[in-house]
C-alpha cells in the first residue's frame, strides 16, 4: 500500500509551492486576464507531472490557424472547445525552473510495481485530489477569490474511468462553465 501520510502532507506542500511559483511567472509575463488556463498533464499512472498554460490570444490564434479542423468537430464550437481544453496543443511552454520536478520526484517512488490494481486506482485517486486541491490553493493565494482561471491536474490519453475522476476532481474548484466545457470536451454528461 503507498505511504498515504508521504502523499496528503508532502505532495500538498510541494506542489502549492510550484504552482505558486509557476503561477506568478506565469501572471506577470502574460498578465491575470489573457492567462485562462493553467494544468498539469500526467502520464497515465500519475508518477510524473509536466505544467501547460493557455492565454486567451494563444486559444484564438490556435482556431484561426487551424481552421480546417472544424470539419473533424462537426460544430464549431466542438471545434473551438477541443484547442481551448486540450493542453498538449497549448501555446505556453513552462520555463525549465517551473517543470515540478520535485513533485515528480515525490510521485514516482510513491508508484509502486507490487501494488494491486485496487491500491494503484486509490493512489491515483488521491493523487489528483491532492494535487487539484494544491492548484487551487496557489491559484487563491495569487488572485485571491477569482475564479477566471482553471485550474487542474489532466492526464494524456484518459480512459473513460479517469476522465471522470479529472472532472470530479477539478468541480469543487473551478467554474461550472469549466467543467461544462470539460465534460464536452471529453463526451461526459
Amino acid at each position: 500500500m503507498p505511504k498515504i501520510d508521504i502523499i496528503e502532507t508532502e505532495l500538498f506542500s510541494t506542489v502549492l509551492e510550484e504552482a505558486t511559483e509557476a503561477l506568478q511567472y506565469l501572471i506577470k509575463n502574460y498578465g491575470e486576464t489573457e492567462l485562462y488556463g493553467f494544468v498539469l498533464c500526467a502520464d497515465n499512472d500519475v508518477t510524473s507531472v509536466y505544467p501547460a498554460a493557455n492565454t486567451l490570444t494563444g486559444w484564438n490564434s490556435q482556431c484561426e490557424e487551424n481552421v480546417e479542423d472544424v470539419k473533424y468537430y462537426k460544430t464549431e464550437s466542438r471545434y473551438r472547445n477541443f484547442y481551448k481544453w486540450y493542453a498538449n496543443e497549448w501555446r505556453i511552454r513552462v520555463p525549465d525552473e517551473y517543470n515540478f520536478k520535485k513533485t515528480t520526484k515525490l510521485l514516482y517512488p510513491e508508484s509502486s510495481t507490487d501494488e494491486t490494481g485496487e491500491e494503484f486506482l486509490i493512489r491515483k485517486r488521491m493523487v489528483i485530489e491532492i494535487i487539484d486541491k494544491s492548484l487551487a490553493e496557489a491559484r487563491k493565494q495569487i488572485l485571491g477569490q477569482r475564479e477566471n482561471l482553471a485550474v487542474l491536474l489532466i492526464i494524456n490519453d484518459a480512459e473513460e474511468y479517469e476522465k471522470r475522476l479529472i472532472i470530479e476532481a477539478a468541480t469543487p474548484f473551478n467554474s461550472e462553465s469549466v467543467i461544462a466545457e470539460l465534460c464536452s470536451l471529453y463526451g461526459l454528461s
